[in-house]
């Protein structure tokens, strides 16, 4: 219980971290996905990157964090970029492994996204 405590912690600083990048009228942060279902929809990257991430569909989501990274703000590629990996290395190493990513991927893909900047 107290590892979970330090989880949802750890969760709450990273999502107050990222608070201003949520805000609806933020367009900086809207990007165009594709859903088979309704088609092409903006969508804010944080909270699209985020559900990826609940749904393990952790490479994916790197992808669209990189596909992403050059049309954000240089002041917030740090922000964005932490945030992403530091909520991956939050997870175990068995959700990673169904969602099968690693660590070593997580410190790999945070040295090369932070490399275009």
């Amino acid at each position: 219980m107290c590892q979970e405590d330090g989880v949802l912690k750890q969760l709450e600083r990273l999502a107050q971290n990222v608070a201003h990048l949520i805000e609806k009228d933020n367009p900086a942060m809207l990007i165009q996905v594709y859903d088979e279902k309704i088609g092409g929809k903006k969508v804010n990257l944080i909270q699209y990157l985020l559900e990826l991430i609940e749904k393990r569909k952790i490479n994916q989501a790197e992808n669209v964090l990189f596909e992403n990274l050059l049309k954000l703000r240089s002041s917030e590629v740090k922000t964005v970029v932490d945030w992403f990996y530091d909520s991956l290395a939050l997870l175990s190493d068995s959700e990673l492994g169904e969602a099968m990513f690693s660590r070593e991927e997580i410190a790999r893909g945070r040295r090369e996204a932070l490399s275009y900047f």
